[in-house]
């Protein structure tokens, strides 16, 4: 089945794949439709995601004019203070770090409270994809025309059901055979915005049927290409990253800093375990012996010497940034 094709196919697409638990409105699955469209449309996408990075620079900005240097975490900081103004949190009351597959029930906790996660278990998929996405589509509320708040719909995806014996084709990696398939496992979550590229299909090519591959934004590997490939050099989140990933040596080329050249593998796990074990404040969630996730209360976090910063432009608005090492 190829892409989304319009409004109506995705308005028909959900109604056939999902139903909602009671007491949901059940406003809410057309809502998830107008999304995943959304997602679809590249050049309106970009241009609300680029206002969204204005919007994390202007906090960032913010932020290392009170205290340049000194603060830790600026750019999570700046998610912070952007994501509570749409009704969600990061870094509010806690902080999270995925580095594994977390229990379902702990999933559900932390998403019914509208909590945002750095979700570090793959570079290409990146760390703040989803957050990305459900801002893009906060800012573009009126113009989605939703009915429901955006943050709403992030806390009630658990609150969408599929229905009987409706499947789509996933990969093997999501299969529980281990095999490209159809399955009656799946969520409105993956289907909406963590699809998987075709490069992941059975012959890097679109199945006949129903799937879970997409090659447009609800896909987070897509947009982590575009962030790191395409997006112009005055975009803050597209630099922050570019910046980021070279600082981590997570370009396996360091001469071609590119969304291909990116580490794969385990390799943001191993950083992030190696970052919060042990570390004071932080605690260790554990499947199977195996940490999967790190929470930690919020707070302050600053330096004990402040770090030299260097003078930067985003979206005609000059600031300064901490100094990669």
């Amino acid at each position: 089945m190829p892409e989304l094709q319009s409004p109506g196919d995705a308005q028909s697409t959900v109604a056939t794949l999902f139903k909602v638990k009671k007491d949901t409105p059940a406003t809410v699955l057309d809502d998830y439709a107008k999304i995943a469209w959304f997602f679809t449309q590249k050049p309106i996408f970009e241009n609300a995601l680029r206002l969204v990075s204005e919007k994390l620079w202007d906090k960032y900005r913010e932020y290392q004019g009170k205290n340049p240097g000194w603060q830790r975490n600026l750019f999570t900081t700046a998610i912070r203070d952007v994501s509570l103004a749409y009704g969600w949190q990061y870094d509010g009351d806690s902080s999270v770090v995925l580095v594994g597959a977390v229990p379902p029930e702990k999933y559900l906790e932390w998403t019914s409270q509208g909590q945002f996660f750095k979700d570090d278990m793959d570079l290409k998929h990146g760390e703040h994809t989803h957050t990305f996405q459900w801002l893009a589509v906060a800012l573009e509320r009126t113009a989605l025309g939703l009915t429901n708040d955006p943050s709403y719909l992030y806390k009630n995806s658990f609150n969408v059901m599929t229905q009987s014996k409706k499947e789509l084709i996933v990969p093997g990696f999501k299969s529980k055979t281990g095999i490209q398939g159809p399955t009656s496992d799946y969520s409105i979550w993956a289907w909406v915005a963590d699809c998987v590229p075709t490069s992941f299909a059975d012959g890097k090519t679109m199945p006949q049927g129903a799937s879970l591959f997409s090659d447009t934004y609800r896909t987070p590997q897509i947009l982590m290409q575009y962030l790191l490939d395409t997006a112009p050099s005055d975009h803050f989140i597209a630099e922050y990253l570019r910046i980021r990933y070279k600082k981590r040596n997570w370009f396996t080329d360091d001469s071609a800093r590119t969304y291909a050249n990116v580490s794969g593998g385990a390799t943001a796990k191993t950083h992030a375990v190696q970052q919060h074990t042990g570390k004071p404040g932080w605690n260790t969630i554990s499947t199977s012996g195996s940490p999967t996730a790190f929470t930690k209360d919020a707070g302050a976090n600053f330096r004990t010497a402040p770090k030299d910063t260097v003078l930067k432009k985003f979206h005609g608005k000059n600031g300064y940034m901490t100094k990669p090492d």
